[in-house]
């Protein structure tokens, strides 16, 4: 009795769930899962906080008019890319952390092709600082982020996406949630290309607080983020596939769901869910 398109408000731990991953019937070659019958074959899924704030988040004016289309960070690119978009390659071998935040050599080329998808421009290495990010968020319709990330379920404000310091003594510098509740976009879509931005902690009557409430609360209609720990190779193609349908002008929720099944479709190799149910739409 389901109509195609489903809006979920989950609460509480249920927030976790991919529902776009639940099987529609018995499988029984569970060895391929490129053959399994996914709800998200069936349906178009996205999610909201709650039924009133995903009515205001749809609705509110816009601080300002973008003057862009999309800016691509990918702040742990290690490598060469094409020069027509003249991005700069950073020094990630340097980095304090250099044990947490490895070099992640596919967002580089997801940056580089989500902005000459799009006509945006993007941003690689020690270009894409914490700086340089917050100094142009309110410039672009699509803010797209490929990097690393960290849930905390004890403080969500302190839930984090790693960006570039911009400094020799400080390789690298965290953006929290709770400082992206002060910033006044008007961006239309958020994309975490990360892991765990999704998560946070769990707050009776708020669901989780994350950074995807931080960035919903601070101007974004829509934000893409993560369940859990996502893969640097299958997440850029992923995206790609992604940014793809939203070229053709296809809802974000619809664009979402036909780069899943296409993924699929495609990449056998990644076809488990672990590789693509991870990402969901909170926003339509």
């Amino acid at each position: 009795m389901l109509p195609e398109e489903v809006l979920l408000i989950p609460r509480n731990e249920l927030s976790t769930v991919p529902f776009g991953a639940l099987l529609t019937k018995k499988e029984t070659d569970m060895g391929k899962p490129f053959r399994w019958h996914f709800l998200d074959q069936e349906l178009v899924i996205s999610q909201a906080f709650s039924a009133g704030l995903f009515q205001f988040q749809q609705n509110r004016p816009k601080t300002r008019k973008p003057a862009g289309s999309v800016l691509a960070c990918a702040p742990f690119f290690e490598g060469n890319i094409s020069d027509d978009l003249q991005l700069p390659v950073g020094d990630v071998a340097a980095l304090t952390r250099s044990e947490v935040f490895k070099p992640l050599p596919g967002s580089g080329e997801e940056a580089q092709a989500i902005a000459q998808l799009l006509g945006g421009q993007a941003l690689a290495g020690q270009q894409a600082t914490k700086h340089n990010f917050l100094n142009k968020s309110t410039d672009f319709n699509i803010l797209h982020i490929a990097t690393h990330s960290a849930a905390n379920d004890v403080l969500g404000e302190y839930s984090f996406v790693a960006l570039q310091a911009g400094s020799a003594q400080q390789k690298i510098d965290m953006l929290y949630a709770r400082e992206i509740y002060n910033l006044r976009l008007s961006a239309d879509l958020v994309v975490l290309s990360a892991c765990e931005t999704a998560l946070g902690q769990y707050r009776n009557g708020e669901g989780i607080i994350g950074l995807t409430r931080a960035f919903t609360c601070a101007g974004a209609r829509n934000v893409v983020a993560s369940l859990w720990s996502v893969n640097d190779a299958s997440t850029k193609n992923l995206m790609i596939l992604f940014y793809r349908e939203i070229k053709k002008g296809v809802p974000y929720n619809r664009a979402l769901t036909n780069a899943k099944r296409t993924f699929i479709r495609e990449n056998r190799q990644y076809a488990h869910p672990y590789f693509w149910a991870g990402f969901v739409l909170n926003g339509r």
